[in-house]
């Protein structure tokens, strides 16, 4: 599911074997027990969680999971504090819009029509270039939503996220972690 259509649109050139339609999970436009498997990918941040598990156990055949998959930008290196200090000015300087950060806990807790059955923490550490950093930092939801504002120019993020991130990363690759987690629900 998508909620914009125009994206809906083009994900069959992302994932050509993958079926996608628009519309919000709150409102699933699918018979009931048409499904073994929901899976949600970074997705729930910004939806009624109650609203969705009601949809998903409605769709689910008995013993229908939910899968549930979600990790945070890389703020940290595995060897050094300074990427996690410039994370803090970073977030300063372009605060995020109300957002909330979910865990299986607080997913459980909303989600009363799902039963959290495993959950597993990751870190995962990929060495990146520096410049790489720069592009994937542009794409943040509180760039984007400075930019938005008008609070910031995107030339202006970009040259501030460059030199600072080059002098953090001391010009070379590094190791960043990102931490995330996964997580199955079934439906009650």
């Amino acid at each position: 599911m998508e909620p914009e259509f125009a994206m809906a649109a083009v994900a069959g050139g992302v994932a050509p074997e993958a079926g996608f339609a628009a519309g919000r999970t709150e409102a699933l436009s699918f018979a009931g027990g048409a499904f073994d498997l929901i899976t949600a990918a970074g997705s729930l941040n910004q939806v009624d969680l109650a609203a969705f598990s009601r949809e998903a156990a409605r769709v689910l055949r008995p013993n229908g999971l939910v899968w549930i998959y979600d990790f945070g930008p890389g703020r940290e290196f595995s060897d050094s504090e300074r990427l996690a200090s410039w994370w803090m000015e970073f977030e300063q300087r372009f605060p995020f819009p109300p957002w909330r950060e979910l865990t299986p806990g607080a997913i459980a807790a909303e989600a009363l029509d799902l039963q959290l059955r495993h959950e597993e923490s990751f870190a995962i550490p990929l060495e990146l270039e520096w410049g790489f950093y720069v592009d994937y930092m542009m794409t943040e939801i509180n760039v984007t939503a400075a930019i938005g504002r008008g609070d910031a120019a995107f030339d202006e993020v970009r040259a501030w996220c460059a030199r600072s991130v080059e002098e953090v990363f001391e010009g070379r690759s590094r190791e960043v972690v990102f931490r995330g987690y996964w997580a199955v629900f079934q439906a009650i």
